[in-house]
């Protein structure tokens, strides 16, 4: 009897999960979300009642399917049964965001960099969203995310020894945000949060299976498959800039030789090409020279493409993957970069006489706090983020 009422229950929270995600990605009616789950039209309506008593959903207005017969009522998340609370910490500022229940960026504001200091950065973030809960939005705080560059412990919110950030070492964040403010946590790594985001509102519906590759500061990836995220067995399953593409390469202080963030990360192939082009000091001034066919900055972006596509080549041997989502710095004017480097995708490795490659920008621009605050609405969704009580 224990047994069945577990499982009636696991498949309860299994069934809401899958009705609030169809919802969510879609927004669609309950017929349709009978049509694309293949729950009964019963069941359907019992969970959505009790999601809109319980005001998580809301029931617009009719859409017309034809000419003839019943019109389909859709059906939306809320925007103001909750809010959540978003934070980025990367190597050069960190940034909090606010969202509603739908993920809407309502607020957003930067600190100073989290280089020198953890306790003082944090006490800055801790102070900003103090600010925000000042005057909330409708509805109660739902979490907090937290996405700072890895490796990261996300069971234990422990941020470990992030190259190339200062004293940030063993900090962890997540006890220190639940303690300040009582509500669960949720810390990722910035890379898996951003093709998190792309997977739930960008074109994840469009590549159900990508990789996401993060080039600013420094580089990350993500893979998503059908399934979800692949984590590895410890979380490090994708940190693609600290795949060596020079063996005999310099040490890199996550203490592997020739890492690919080493040559192509933006500040690192900035330095590159002031030795090259000294007047160009941004990366969008570089793109916008060669864009304009200066030789010199066309030179230094062939060379980006030659570290890019030597990276991402090892990651498509090892993943068979043909769709590459890029996020960061490197998507200004990404079109002057990509017809390089997919023809140097498509030229090398096993596979390329069938598996044609396509590299994509995101479709979501530069939204990390969007990002961080998506780990608790994801969370929720799938049923994992347990409630704080009034």
């Amino acid at each position: 009897m224990l047994n069945a009422t577990l499982n009636a229950t696991e498949m309860r929270r299994h069934n809401r999960s899958l009705v609030l995600r169809h919802i969510r990605e879609r927004g669609c009616s309950r017929a349709e979300i009978a049509r694309r789950t293949g729950l009964t039209r019963a069941a359907i309506s019992v969970l959505v009642d009790e999601l809109l008593q319980e005001g998580i959903l809301l029931e617009g207005a009719a859409e017309a399917k034809g000419a003839v017969g019943r019109r389909a009522t859709r059906l939306c998340l809320n925007p103001e049964a909750f809010y959540i609370l978003g934070v980025s910490i990367t190597r050069g500022v960190s940034t909090l965001g606010l969202t509603d229940f739908r993920g809407t960026l309502l607020r957003q504001t930067e600190g100073s960099s989290p280089g020198a200091s953890p306790k003082e950065a944090l006490a800055q973030i801790d102070e900003a969203i103090r600010e925000f809960l000042k005057a909330p939005p409708p509805g109660r705080l739902l979490g907090i995310g937290v996405i700072a560059p890895g490796p990261l412990d996300t069971r234990r919110g422990l941020l470990l020894n992030p190259p190339n950030l200062g004293s940030w070492h063993n900090v962890p964040l997540g006890e220190h945000f639940r303690t300040a403010f009582h509500v669960p946590v949720l810390l990722e790594n910035n890379a898996t949060a951003l093709a998190l985001a792309e997977k739930s509102c960008g074109l994840g519906h469009r590549y159900p299976r990508f990789l996401a590759v993060v080039v600013d500061t420094g580089i990350g990836g993500g893979f998503v498959t059908p399934e979800g995220l692949f984590k590895g067995s410890f979380g490090f399953g994708t940190e693609i800039g600290h795949t060596s593409i020079a063996v005999d390469g310099p040490l890199c202080t996550c203490g592997n030789r020739g890492c690919a963030e080493l040559y192509a990360s933006i500040p690192n192939i900035l330095a590159y090409a002031r030795g090259i082009c000294p007047d160009l000091a941004t990366w969008p001034a570089l793109v916008d020279a060669a864009a304009a066919g200066r030789a010199d900055a066309e030179s230094v972006i062939d060379r980006e493409v030659t570290y890019l596509s030597c990276m991402v080549s090892n990651a498509i041997q090892l993943l068979d993957v043909s769709t590459i989502l890029f996020f960061g710095d490197v998507c200004y004017r990404f079109d002057v970069l990509a017809p390089k480097l997919e023809a140097r995708l498509n030229g090398r490795g096993m596979g390329h006489v069938i598996r044609h490659v396509r590299v994509y920008p995101s479709a979501l621009g530069a939204q990390a706090t969007f990002a961080a605050a998506n780990l608790v609405l994801e969370a929720y969704i799938q049923a994992e983020l347990e409630i704080v009580p009034d």
